[in-house]
């Protein structure tokens, strides 16, 4: 090779920055293996760069580490948490799920009527509740409780049937129980409906104790 030809002095000049000769053999390898001077891969060297980093210096990696990492596939992020049911979205799934169990169906008139408020209300929360997957709506036509609006009805209707039993068991009086539960049960925590359960079902299963509590409670 002539070491004159502009050719020659490129190849010299770019084998001496990458640390090896022309005919070592080293300079074939890292351009078929990818590795860096050391012989080890890009992303090694750019992780070495904060404890060997040269006096003086600072900030990121030299670009060209920068560039010949390899580049990750952004990691999908743990879902949100669902927000919290409105008072008038648990209304609403409770009496859809109440109309389906005694006719297969709810429609718009029925749960208006239930409710006392307007049909075009109604519709509204309707095809939200449908937007959010909880109800399988048509336009028109009678529609159902998809299988999660289900679930969300059926714990409804357990901590409505909760704390119905429980003030029913502390002697009050029928409507007292109706007004109570209904001004209670949309601001319970899970945690004091699961309290109530496990009361309710203590009295159930030790009559004595309650009756003890009720005599009690009619002292002065």
């Amino acid at each position: 090779m002539d070491p004159k030809h502009p050719q020659s002095s490129a190849l010299r000049l770019r084998t001496r920055r990458n640390g090896g000769s022309v005919g070592d053999g080293r300079f074939r390898r890292r351009e078929a293996g990818g590795g860096g001077r050391d012989g080890r891969a890009p992303e090694e060297a750019a992780g070495d760069w904060g404890k060997h980093r040269p006096a003086g210096k600072t900030g990121h990696p030299p670009r060209r580490l920068l560039l010949q990492q390899p580049v990750k596939g952004k990691q999908s992020r743990a879902p949100a948490a669902a927000r919290g049911r409105s008072e008038s979205t648990e209304d609403h799934l409770e009496r859809i799920q109440e109309l389906v169990d005694r006719k297969g169906y709810a429609r718009v008139s029925d749960i208006a009527d239930s409710l006392g408020l307007s049909k075009s209300a109604v519709s509204n929360m309707v095809r939200r509740l449908a937007a959010r997957g909880f109800v399988n709506y048509e336009k028109y036509r009678g529609f159902t409780l998809t299988p999660q609006g289900r679930a969300v009805a059926s714990h409804i209707q357990v901590r409505h049937q909760t704390l119905a039993e429980m003030l029913n068991l502390l002697g009050l009086s029928p409507a007292t129980v109706r007004e109570e539960v209904e001004a209670i049960e949309h601001h319970l925590k899970p945690e004091t409906l699961q309290v109530f359960s496990k009361l309710v079902r203590f009295w159930r299963t030790h009559p004595e104790q309650l009756e003890a509590f009720l005599k009690h409670s009619k002292t002065k």
